[in-house]
């Protein structure tokens, strides 16, 4: 089990550094399965090295997959947001906006 989560957390990052983001489900899949192996190899103790590896590299995996949604998720909300305010926009309101300065003044 230990070197089975050791391998299975080195191809979940793998997948992540190399598929862009695509496939970053995948990678997320096979490293919360690297930490059910982990936990399961740490109990074996000739195994307990490369089970604690697996581990870390499942971890850190499934964190880094987890913040790329969330950022991405952030950044659609941000355009749609920034989408909306530009419709509201108009070259006639700065103009007018311009004018109504140059009177004050």
């Amino acid at each position: 089990m230990g070197v089975a989560s050791l391998v299975l957390g080195i191809i979940s990052i793998v997948i992540g550094v190399f598929s862009a983001g695509s496939l970053g489900w995948l990678g997320a899949i096979i490293g919360i399965i690297g930490i059910v192996f982990a936990i399961q190899g740490k109990k074996i103790t000739d195994q307990t090295g490369m089970a604690q590896a697996g581990f870390i590299c499942s971890i850190i995996r499934t964190i880094l997959c987890l913040l790329t949604y969330i950022v991405c998720v952030a950044c659609v909300c941000g355009w749609r947001c920034l989408r909306n305010r530009m419709k509201e926009y108009t070259v006639e309101k700065e103009w007018q906006t311009l004018l109504f300065l140059f009177r004050m003044n």
